[in-house]
């Protein structure tokens, strides 16, 4: 069978292993709630602290729940890279 060289080559989608998965679900959904323990601290402290820990402590734990739905790798890229962002930030 000849290859048509006009038509695309078969899409193959890549999947992580599910213990890879639920390794980086659960790091992010554990920073998640640490960021969301510590907003009544940072409220006391100033409101846009509090503000700040409480997006992103709720942004964390959807992420979380994105990657536990079979996320692909753009999305596995996309909250690493928000991840080593508010790393970053922090340090």
């Amino acid at each position: 069978m000849v290859n048509d060289l006009r038509s695309p080559p078969p899409r193959v989608r890549e999947r992580h292993g599910p213990v890879a998965t639920a390794a980086a679900a659960g790091s992010v959904a554990a920073a998640g709630a640490v960021h969301l323990a510590v907003v009544p601290q940072h409220l006391d402290e100033y409101l846009l602290f509090g503000l700040f820990f409480g997006v992103v402590g709720g942004a964390q734990l959807v992420a979380a729940a994105v990657l536990l739905t079979g996320a692909g790798r753009r999305m596995l890229a996309a909250v690493a890279a928000a991840q080593i962002l508010l790393v970053l930030l922090w340090w």
